[in-house]
């Protein structure tokens, strides 16, 4: 007799994954053509594999009841299995190496941290708790044999439309064996393929792995985590112009401040702007009393416009700051841009992110819901810190690489470098 798959209390896994795919989908609402094509043949994949795992026994027990679940935690983890069923089903269907990988990474991190891969260099710094190889030693290899023994792979086959019972009877003859043999398929073809890399391929591949990393983060917990759903699923994507900051400077109160100085550091950047049609990076160095915020906002705004233009998403304006002084100033001075437009800002449009900032985002919201959109960076624009930034690009943490996808796309004022 099969045991129903349940991936949460009253949900069961195929309604999570259908779930998933949703947020997924939306999700690209945020995002170019360029990032879409990149990893839309991802997103199923995402939804499906993330959560194998969660077809044990001890996982079944513990969701049905997480309040009187007495087993052993280590036994009700799902990670390491997912992982290691990931592994089994890109050796069965022989996919490129650097596809295994990239999933496999994302399945064993997506409840704690992105996971490393392991070095043979002598004296190469590694931290091995965090290995991506770790499923197969230890106390992990011995719960994973345990949930092996245990596993519906019929059910789970059926829940997630994956073939995961294919060599069912050759893993449950002798689990131990076929453990090592995915660590061997790991170790001596999967991961030499990412250390081949150039420097330059090594780069492009991180990344795209934090940025599946990251969209899977978000969509993992996004329509479990709000109320209203349509919410969350529809972008409202706002027509903001750069000649708003161009009316904000005929404001008495700041045209008695300007000086021929301003007026030609504003004619060159604009210039700048329209010169390089397909530039990455700009640059601005200028003296305190410039301008500099409303110089930045131009810039940003004239790249929106550039980019609605050609029938893309506009991209969201992240400013980060060193100090919290300047942030607050620097809100202030968008406040009164936005104002110019007609826009009465909340959370959607304008947020604050650091430290001290007030955790609201929209009056009316619910708490639970208001906390999801703060934490996501689920606005337009978005103001914070150096640490808050470095933290979503760098951090392998789940919850700052849940903001990494964010980053894909922005439009990104570094100030006070």
């Amino acid at each position: 007799m099969s045991l129903t798959i349940y991936s949460h209390q009253e949900l069961e896994l195929h309604q999570h994954i259908e779930q998933v795919e949703i947020s997924l989908t939306a999700l690209l609402q945020w995002h170019s053509s360029k990032i879409t094509e990149a990893i839309s043949d991802w997103l199923p994949k995402l939804a499906r594999f993330h959560d194998l795992g969660k077809g044990s026994v001890a996982f079944q027990d513990y969701i049905g009841d997480p309040a009187n679940y007495r087993g052993d935690p280590v036994e009700k983890a799902h990670t390491a299995l997912s992982l290691f069923l990931t592994l089994k089903l890109a050796n069965q269907e022989e996919w490129s190496e650097l596809d295994g990988v990239a999933l496999a990474m994302v399945v064993r991190g997506h409840h704690t941290a992105l996971p490393t891969l392991p070095q043979r260099k002598i004296g190469a710094v590694s931290d091995a708790d965090r290995n991506l190889n770790n499923f197969a030693i230890g106390k992990t290899a011995r719960v994973l044999i345990k949930q092996l023994a245990s596993l519906d792979f019929i059910e789970l086959e059926r829940q997630t439309e994956l073939p995961v019972s294919r060599e069912c009877n050759e893993l449950c003859d002798d689990p131990k064996r076929y453990i090592l043999r995915m660590k061997r398929y790991l170790e001596e073809k999967l991961i030499p393929k990412v250390h081949s890399l150039s420097e330059s391929a090594a780069i492009d591949y991180r990344l795209k792995v934090q940025l599946l990393f990251s969209i899977l983060l978000e969509a993992d917990k996004a329509l479990l985590a709000v109320t209203q759903p349509e919410i969350y699923l529809q972008r409202h994507r706002p027509r903001w112009e750069a000649d708003w900051v161009e009316q904000l400077i005929q404001d008495p109160s700041i045209k008695k401040r300007s000086n021929p100085l301003r007026t030609k550091i504003r004619k060159d950047v604009k210039e700048a702007i329209h010169a390089q049609e397909d530039g990455r990076i700009f640059s601005l160095v200028a003296p305190t009393g410039c301008g500099k915020t409303l110089l930045a906002a131009t810039w940003a705004l004239s790249l929106q416009e550039k980019i609605r233009a050609r029938g893309e998403n506009p991209p969201k304006i992240i400013v980060v700051l060193p100090f919290l002084s300047i942030i607050d100033q620097t809100v202030k001075e968008y406040i009164k841009l936005l104002s110019i437009g007609g826009v009465k800002h909340d959370g959607s449009l304008l947020l604050s992110s650091h430290s001290l900032a007030e955790r609201t985002y929209s009056e009316g919201m619910e708490t639970k819901d208001e906390r999801f959109f703060l934490d996501t960076w689920r606005s337009e624009l978005i103001i914070t810190t150096y640490d808050q930034f470095l933290m979503s690009l760098i951090d392998p943490k789940a919850r700052y690489q849940m903001r990494f996808h964010h980053l894909s796309d922005a439009l990104i004022v570094m100030d006070e470098v």
